[in-house]
């Protein structure tokens, strides 16, 4: 307990609190924080260290845990340090929910990001971590991560009589749509092409939010929204969030003409209901790049722009990504 204490004193909004946990760390366990930051909602802890002292900080990683609070529509990140004289990382393994995170070794250290739905599982997780070092070593670690109960609108929407959108809510034809979806982005390209926090694809009102529940016609509540709308009239032009490669530059059926940008490490970005689309899939794309015009084509009831980010097939918060870098 005291140890969780410390690393809640770590984030604490006070600098002059947060500089006397920093003190303790590096004085009780041998560690020197380098950042300690919470998301926009106060509900993500990143904490990240270097060990200074092993004989110390076996006090604090002898146990191995890492305890990080998420909400539903958020993401996790998940940093394992080697212990000083253990050297270069040569691969790290874990999974969470039954899912396998795709970590980036940079040397002695490792990192991964896990995504939730906004409709997982509230609980915590134990999640074992596996590495192998250069020189053949195994190492073992284990993260504990509390996933809290997201709270989401109902939103009611209406598809008039003999509107194509009848036709689109079939479930056979979401179903075939949305299993093509989780095959794409449930791929794993090695190497992060993304820097730095994402830009707002447009700009103009968000009119749904993510996680809303939406209900058709009367009926009740179904599938989460997967990203966030934005009020754009047509013609509006559309950039790349960040850089990374086209993998989706098409008309689909529900989600129109639609463009997919794969950012590396199991991470995308969706842009879809353009009128135009201006790039090709293998094309390598920039932050800032334009990818076409908003619109309405696919299931819609006006001209907008959906814009969602899936982190190996799990949608998450769009908005986070713009808030912060991750890693």
């Amino acid at each position: 307990m005291r140890t969780l204490l410390l690393l809640a004193a770590l984030a604490a909004p006070v600098p002059a609190a947060a500089a006397a946990a920093a003190g303790e760390a590096e004085a009780r366990y041998g560690i020197a924080v380098q950042g300690v930051r919470l998301s926009a909602a106060g509900t993500m802890l990143d904490f990240r260290y270097t060990v200074t002292d092993p004989a110390k900080a076996a006090a604090l990683l002898g146990h191995n845990v890492q305890p990080v609070l998420i909400d539903a529509a958020s993401g996790a990140r998940l940093a394992v340090p080697a212990p000083a004289k253990v050297g270069a990382l040569r691969s790290v393994t874990a999974r969470v929910d039954g899912r396998a995170l795709a970590f980036r070794v940079e040397g002695a250290r490792a990192w991964a990001l896990a995504g939730f739905r906004s409709d997982v599982t509230p609980g915590r997780r134990s999640i074992p971590v596996e590495a192998e070092t250069a020189s053949g070593r195994s190492l073992r670690a284990t993260a504990a991560v509390s996933v809290g109960p997201g709270r989401f609108p109902v939103e009611q929407i209406t598809i008039e009589p003999g509107d194509d959108g009848e036709d689109l809510l079939a479930a056979e034809v979401l179903r075939e749509e949305w299993t093509r979806l989780l095959g794409i982005t449930s791929r794993v390209t090695p190497l992060p092409r993304w820097e730095g926090p994402f830009l707002l694809p447009a700009t103009g009102p968000v009119t749904s939010i993510y996680g809303t529940r939406r209900a058709y016609n009367g009926g009740p509540p179904g599938s989460p929204h997967e990203g966030m709308d934005l009020g754009v009239a047509p013609g509006t032009p559309v950039v790349a969030a960040n850089g990374g490669t086209v993998v989706v530059a098409q008309a689909w059926k529900v989600r129109g003409n639609a463009v997919i940008i794969d950012h590396g490490l199991g991470l995308f970005s969706g842009y879809y209901h353009l009128s135009q689309i201006g790039v090709q899939v293998g094309q390598a794309v920039s932050k800032g790049q334009p990818l076409g015009k908003s619109g309405d084509t696919g299931l819609v009831t006006g001209p907008h722009l959906h814009w969602e980010v899936v982190l190996q097939g799990m949608h998450t918060q769009p908005l986070q990504w713009t808030q912060r870098s991750f890693p």
